[in-house]
């Protein structure tokens, strides 16, 4: 979203991405696991070193980690603060941006964490729990945002307990809004959701 010429291809499975092995071997393969426990990511970064791709990690130990030091494979430790993955999204975020030299990002994001006051946001939080309550979310996003959609969704799932789901413009307008509301049972249904919809200005 912040840099959309920076060629990152994201891959969260097993293996490595269905790409040529001559592109992959152009390529710095960064492994992001906060456990360092990620089977998926263990089986991508062994798949990679049996390949002899550039590699670096990002965890805070585990497996992952103990590999990537027995094998002499340059990584990033992130303290262990004893908080859920989800949680430790800022240090992930520093070490990528490290990772990729964007020295001016990762001044903001640093600045942020001083700038950034959830306390501020208190009272709007217990509203928005308030007017949850017994419904799911859908949050909708321009195509650009579609990530920060994606976030809202696995917080509310993860950290709420909650089914949620996004979707980004324009795509939903093809089908999905198909859904709401055609018939009567339809519409029943549909009454279940809450919708938050962003878009860029």
């Amino acid at each position: 979203m912040w840099l959309p010429g920076l060629d990152i291809i994201r891959h969260q499975n097993y293996g490595l991405p269905v790409i040529s092995e001559a592109k992959l071997k152009k390529r710095l393969i960064i492994f992001s696991s906060y456990s360092g426990n990620t089977e998926e990511v263990i089986d991508a970064y062994t798949k990679a070193g049996e390949m002899g791709l550039n590699r670096i990690v990002i965890s805070v130990g585990g497996k992952l980690l103990e590999l990537a030091r027995r094998e002499g494979v340059a990584y990033i430790q992130m303290p262990d603060e004893g908080i859920q993955p989800r949680s430790a999204l800022p240090l992930s975020l520093k070490s990528m941006l490290l990772i990729l030299r964007q020295k001016e990002l990762l001044s903001e994001i640093i600045k942020l964490q001083y700038d950034f006051h959830p306390e501020k946001c208190e009272k709007e939080g217990k509203e928005l729990v308030e007017t949850l309550n017994g419904r799911v979310p859908i949050i909708y996003t321009a195509s650009q945002s579609a990530i920060l959609g994606y976030v809202w969704k696995i917080t509310f799932n993860e950290t709420g307990k909650i089914p949620a789901f996004s979707n980004g413009f324009p795509e939903l307008d093809h089908n999905e809004i198909e859904g709401f509301g055609v018939e009567e049972t339809t519409a029943r249904l549909s009454s279940n959701f809450l919708f938050f919809v962003f878009v860029r200005r």
